[in-house]
């Protein structure tokens, strides 16, 4: 119940976040994949370290939907993480509004390739509905 409560006061704090400028510095902050083979972009691609073990990544068009949420509960920089479907591990999900969490992972990964300045990385996963998400590529800011 933790995590659920740390990922909704996240996913509050990083839609906020979705109102700041995109660039900085001269890195662009997006996300590109394809939601059950139809391609999806967002121009808005924000990270934030909960803790030292949690990373939380929210990417989207403000305003408009559906968002790309991706949570990480035993972080620990450059590497893969399995996906799946509790909200006390790690997940992926694909929100159509904002108070419905759409589609959850049932299974999937995401990789971290790089953590600064920005966090980029890649994800894939097939959510509890079926809906396959694939060839995700994003770079978030930090705040």
């Amino acid at each position: 119940m933790k995590n659920v409560i740390t990922f909704a006061l996240l996913t509050a704090i990083l839609l906020a976040g979705f109102s700041a400028c995109h660039k900085s510095s001269g890195t662009t902050y997006f996300v590109k994949t394809t939601i059950n083979g139809m391609p999806y972009s967002a121009s808005n691609c924000v990270a934030s370290l909960v803790s030292d073990t949690v990373l939380g990544i929210s990417c989207g068009n403000a305003n408009v939907y559906p968002h790309i949420f991706l949570y990480i509960s035993d972080y620990t920089g450059a590497g893969t993480y399995p996906l799946s479907s509790s909200l006390n591990g790690n997940f992926g999900s694909v929100d159509s509004s904002l108070s419905v969490m759409s589609v959850t992972s049932a299974s999937g990964t995401i990789t971290i390739t790089k953590t600064s300045p920005a966090i980029t990385g890649t994800f894939s996963f097939i959510g509890t509905d079926s809906i396959v998400v694939s060839n995700g590529k994003f770079t978030a800011q930090l705040p």
